[in-house]
């Protein structure tokens, strides 16, 4: 999830903000947004602004390189020399969270857990730096060194849900992250699963984890994918990082980082249902001559080529781009800041979002007890339609009347959904439904279950 956000009442939401580097002062929209419309009658401006940013050189990117050309323990002294000069380096805590995470989903835990270090030395009073040092150790199975970290993030956060959550939990925890490292999985390596969806057995009516032990980790926050419409690719979210998964000759592959979204934190994409477009939310600049939108956020878009996937080009500002067969493409509008998102469909010229337009009937409006709604997941019949109730939490079915306007949300929690569970999405053919826990791992579930909710004509 973007860290532009305020979310409210979910331990995920407030992992995955976290986990973006979010402070936890007041929502910087309420002070970035005014900035932001301001920009956009300024435009010309942005390539002055962007340029007057990049006179000092990222200490993430230089060590990242380091750690490619010259190994771990070369990048550690270049950090050691390079740390005292903050007048000449941006030492970007953002920066260096993505980088560390970025390592982890290689599973390169020494130069991870080296990352995050430099972090905590750059920002020792964040919240978030610590968090990410505790996940590492407890990748690697160092349960004291998680648990110092996770208590540290506690005596400067004493209210954090999820490092109360990890506190309480490391035990069992820690014996799940045992098992999965009997599989000794490398990314990219073959696993001999073949077969639809990884080759996992399909649920019922109950929803039941997905992929355990390959794709929802027990260290590590999994949610918002979307299959291939073929059905031989599954990209996903872990930390920040858009992974996938392909079924080739020897079967699926463990996921790894995409390419495409290499460099800066990607999460949430969702390609169309001819299988030609991508879409993804991104933290990264927007193009020389637009408006900057607030922390480098936005939608952006690679195109299907015979060598895989495009350089990805800006599409426009909001979050968690779905799509169904008749090509329709439906957001999130995040310009409130996170006082009173709503979804809309995304009206498109020329590439980009010409309009954000407020869908009709019990979606114009948030349910009772909420503010806004966010994660919009639409069937690929178009006749139906999920999302998450920002304040209530939880995930909400609304069915297409026809007319342009949709019935009255139900909330899936009081239908054998988790109370906490979001950001959904259907398979490929529409028969399974997957969502989030809340927490950290991805679930799926038939979607039988919504059919039995549909209302009667």
């Amino acid at each position: 999830m973007p860290p532009i956000r305020k979310y409210y009442n979910s331990s995920m939401f407030e992992r995955r903000r976290n986990k973006a580097g979010a402070r936890k002062e007041e929502n910087p929209m309420t002070l970035i947004k005014p900035l932001f419309l301001a920009a956009v009658a300024l435009a010309s401006a942005a390539p002055l602004w962007a340029q007057d940013q990049a006179a000092k050189p990222s200490a993430a990117v230089l060590i990242e390189k380091v750690l490619q050309e010259r190994g771990l323990e070369a990048a550690v002294k270049k950090f050691s020399e390079w740390r005292g000069q903050t007048d000449k380096y941006t030492f970007d805590e953002r920066e260096f969270n993505a980088l560390g995470y970025r390592l982890l989903g290689r599973q390169a835990y020494a130069k991870a857990i080296a990352v995050f270090q430099m972090n905590v030395e750059m920002h020792p009073s964040s919240v978030n730096v610590y968090d990410s040092l505790a996940e590492a150790y407890l990748r690697v199975g160092d349960k004291e060194k998680a648990r110092a970290n996770y208590q540290q993030v506690l005596e400067k956060d004493a209210e954090n849900s999820n490092a109360k959550k990890m506190l309480r939990d490391i035990d069992s925890i820690f014996e799940r992250l045992q098992n999965e490292h009997k599989h000794a999985y490398k990314p990219g390596e073959k696993t001999g699963l073949w077969g639809p969806y990884l080759g996992q057995e399909p649920p019922g009516i109950e929803p039941k984890m997905f992929a355990p032990g390959l794709v929802s980790l027990a260290a590590s926050p999994e949610f918002g994918g979307t299959f291939s419409p073929d059905g031989k690719e599954l990209y996903f979210t872990r930390n920040m990082v858009i992974m996938v998964s392909r079924e080739l000759e020897g079967g699926w592959t463990v996921p790894e980082p995409a390419k495409f979204s290499r460099g800066f934190r990607a999460h949430e994409p969702h390609i169309t249902a001819d299988g030609k477009k991508l879409y993804f939310s991104w933290n990264h600049p927007s193009p020389e001559g637009l408006p900057k939108p607030p922390e480098d956020y936005g939608i952006w878009v690679s195109e299907r080529t015979t060598e895989g996937w495009s350089e990805p080009q800006y599409v426009g500002y909001g979050m968690y781009v779905t799509s169904g067969n008749d090509g329709r493409i439906y957001v999130t509008d995040i310009s409130s800041g996170g006082t009173e998102d709503h979804i809309a469909r995304a009206v498109m010229k020329e590439g980009r979002f010409s309009r954000l337009e407020l869908l009709g009937g019990a979606l114009g409006r948030p349910p009772a007890g909420s503010t806004g709604t966010a994660h919009p997941c639409v069937s690929p019949d178009g006749r139906t339609m999920l999302f998450d109730a920002n304040r209530k939490g939880g995930l909400y079915v609304s069915f297409s009347e026809g007319d342009g306007n949709w019935s009255e949300p139900i909330r899936l929690s009081e239908h054998g959904l988790p109370a906490d569970a979001n950001i959904s999405w259907f398979s490929h053919d529409g028969k399974y439904l997957f969502f989030s826990d809340g927490v950290s791992d991805i679930f799926w579930v038939s979607a039988a279950l919504l059919e039995g909710l549909r209302p009667k004509k």
